[in-house]
């Protein structure tokens, strides 16, 4: 059975690893921005989640980061040091599916995306023309939730299932 990948905008790390389990919710109360929000600011008091999006062809790791280097042109080596990149939340022995974060070098790039830079990303990332033409819509709608999870002031986390 192929994994699952479900990708998603939370508050902070530790917002991201309590909605796992959860159904969406759209709208709902602040949260704390914690320690783990990179700007350290606190929420704006109304919040508006977008809708999550699952696919099982643009994983975390390899994709994403592909993804990265294609929009940004940042090195391979510089997006893997990126501590954000990939990073397993909580500890290895929690209960339930994997959670891991994605960067906001992509989640900017991704937002700031045009169609055709995201095309042309997608073609350059996949293993073929058939995969770049079967992965063109997941990465486009990563792109519309980067760019409302930006608005919103969220981060992006992605939910792997196995």
């Amino acid at each position: 059975m192929p994994a699952a990948f479900a990708y998603y905008a939370a508050v902070d790390d530790r917002a991201a690893l309590a909605l796992v389990d959860l159904p969406v919710t759209v709208g709902g109360p602040p949260h704390d921005p914690g320690p783990s929000h990179p700007d350290h600011r606190a929420p704006p008091a109304t919040r508006r989640f977008p809708r999550p999006v699952f696919t099982d062809r643009v994983d975390p790791v390899v994709r994403c980061g592909r993804l990265e280097e294609l929009l940004t042109a940042r090195p391979h080596a510089e997006v893997l040091a990126d501590p954000r990149s990939a990073r397993a939340l909580g500890p290895p022995d929690r209960a339930g599916p994997l959670v891991v974060t994605v960067t906001l070098g992509l989640q900017r790039a991704l937002a700031a995306a045009t169609p055709a830079d995201l095309r042309d990303a997608v073609a350059a990332s996949a293993d073929g023309p058939p995969a770049g033409r079967r992965d063109r819509p997941a990465v486009h709608r990563l792109a519309r939730l980067a760019r409302q999870a930006l608005a919103a002031d969220l981060l992006l986390y992605c939910q792997v299932r196995v």
